[in-house]
């Protein structure tokens, strides 16, 4: 697995969630994994900032990249700063702030990206009524890879891989497991269900890179192998 496992925020609570999942037939399990069936194939994520950002007086929030703090790891930093200087003139040209104003914050917690006095997030952009990544930006303007330099806790998120015991748990942040999962973010508006697709196929991408492939292709196996049974199951009950 190509991404951190996080541990439980709260195991107690997240175990209670996943008793719940298993009594209500929302899981899938094979191999070292549990998958959230609910959260990836019953609920909806878009990213798209122009639904959830708003702008109070002269400060912009509503959206994960005003509210919250990305926390990076010191490789991630170096990847950041060298972004930024091999793309040093268009930089300058057109997101001067990037090279004026300190990007990084740090303290005893660990690394930062820094928020600009706007609320916005120092690596962003405002643009109508959206926020844009600007290493998103500059990568397909340049054919540059953006997972080599965004943050993991940008990209993968509302992803989440959680050990419990001897197993990994996949699923998503949303508004219906916030509590369990301890998780503040489940509050934004691209996870509150009201959006057009469902998680599993907006983070196709997420999943493959931190999965694999043929994990992934498992679990949309299984899962309409699973869907296929209650199918059948319920014909026959009311075939009776």
């Amino acid at each position: 697995m190509k991404t951190i496992i996080h541990i439980p925020n709260n195991k107690a609570k997240l175990k209670q969630y996943i008793s719940i999942l298993r009594k209500n037939g929302g899981l899938v399990e094979f191999d070292n994994y549990i998958f959230d069936t609910y959260s990836l194939f019953h609920t909806t994520y878009e990213c798209d900032s122009s639904k959830c950002l708003k702008l109070k007086g002269k400060k912009y929030h509503g959206c994960c990249c005003t509210d919250y703090t990305v926390d990076i790891e010191p490789k991630e930093r170096k990847k950041l700063e060298k972004f930024i200087e091999d793309n040093k003139e268009e930089f300058a040209e057109k997101y001067p702030w990037v090279l004026k104003e300190k990007v990084f914050k740090k303290d005893k917690s660990g690394i930062y990206l820094n928020h600009r006095k706007d609320g916005s997030c120092m690596l962003s952009v405002i643009k109508g009524k959206a926020l844009l990544c600007l290493v998103d930006l500059i990568s397909i303007n340049k054919g540059l890879k953006r997972t080599e330099y965004k943050p993991a806790v940008c990209y993968s998120w509302p992803l989440e891989t959680i050990k419990v015991d001897k197993k990994i748990f996949v699923t998503t942040i949303c508004g219906h497991n916030g509590y369990y999962l301890s998780q503040q973010t489940c509050a934004l508006g691209c996870v509150s269900g009201k959006m057009d697709v469902v998680a599993a196929f907006s983070l196709a991408e997420q999943l493959e890179k931190y999965l694999g492939k043929s994990v992934v292709h498992k679990l949309i196996e299984v899962y309409a192998e699973k869907l296929h049974a209650e199918k059948k199951e319920k014909k026959q009950k009311r075939g009776k």
